[in-house]
């Protein structure tokens, strides 16, 4: 099978950064049924706000906080998360199983969540085959794109009511005791019926292809870069002249700039940045000259600043 092509993206992908999802379903060719779920399962919002869609440019700032945010609660590092520079939530990555069983240090209270349910297809990076026999498998940011895309596609998160919440489907409630110890019990390796069952999977349309998913997310990542960039020139460079007009301590100034700028430009084509912000960011106590440094990673992103400006959504 050779590496899938979204053909037309214009037709396909009607998509403007920050479009809802739902606008576009219909004309994805994912052979995917995106009817609202028959039931009404319990739902929350986690870290996104009513109105809210998956895939748009985040401000990379805003991302940060939902990462330590997520780590806090739920006891997860940060190692163990992947994040789309166009994707609104942090997906863990250590899933062997696609269950809360791979995360020992999980937090039961928010073993809720959809991304610590997912099946084995989704917990795994697509390895496909090109018409030349090279073999392809996805980035992060093409992974983590596809599932959020496929979480929103099939109504486990909706923007205006939030996630699914795959304990209540179980019929579990951690608030009662009997619950919180059948829960501890099986976190601990304990056989359950009903949780060794539970996935996501199980509210997914039977006649997904996963080849157009797999298409369809890269096409959504490629249309909406230029966005996320523009966006993060913007954050970042009003970031660095916050941190110049308050006086900030420039080597704090330097490394957080450069965990940020390093996130949202990792494949830059500017190399200068690239270089800046990979030496804060693998030495952060030995900057040698932190004033000169925080002026050239300012500089840099002012240069992307201006670089993607064009792309800036409407709404930014």
């Amino acid at each position: 099978m050779g590496k899938p092509e979204v053909t037309e993206v214009n037709d396909f992908i009607g998509l403007s950064a920050g479009s809802p999802l739902d606008q576009v379903t219909c004309r994805i060719g994912l052979g995917v049924t995106t009817e609202p779920l028959s039931a009404s399962p319990p739902r929350r919002h986690y870290l996104t706000e009513p109105g809210q869609v998956l895939l748009a440019p985040v401000d990379p700032v805003e991302m940060l906080d939902r990462i330590a945010d997520f780590c806090r609660d739920s006891g997860v590092a940060v190692s163990d998360l992947v994040v789309s520079r166009i994707g609104a939530f942090p997906v863990p990555v250590k899933a062997a199983g696609g269950t809360p069983q791979d995360y020992p240090e999980l937090n039961a209270e928010l073993a809720w969540h959809p991304v610590f349910w997912l099946p084995p297809e989704m917990t795994l990076r697509a390895t496909l085959t090109d018409d030349d026999g090279t073999i392809w498998i996805e980035t992060d940011d093409e992974w983590a794109t596809r599932v959020l895309l496929t979480l929103e596609l099939a109504k486990i998160y909706d923007p205006e009511t939030g996630w699914i919440d795959m304990l209540a489907i179980a019929g579990i409630d951690l608030s009662v005791p009997a619950d919180a110890a059948r829960f501890e019990t099986w976190m601990a390796g304990g056989a359950d019926e009903i949780l060794d069952a539970l996935e996501v999977g199980d509210l997914l349309p039977g006649d997904r292809a996963l080849e157009w998913e797999v298409a369809t997310a890269g096409a959504i990542l490629a249309r909406t870069m230029p966005g996320a960039y523009a966006v993060a020139g913007l954050s970042l460079a009003q970031l660095a002249d916050d941190y110049a007009h308050d006086g900030t301590d420039p080597a704090f100034a330097c490394y957080r700039l450069s965990v940020l700028g390093g996130f949202a430009y990792r494949d830059s084509d500017d190399p200068d940045a690239i270089d800046v912000f990979r030496s804060v960011t693998n030495d952060p106590d030995g900057i040698p000259d932190p004033p000169a440094t925080f002026d050239r990673i300012r500089g840099a992103l002012t240069r992307l600043r201006d670089q993607w400006a064009y792309a800036l959504p409407a709404t930014a």
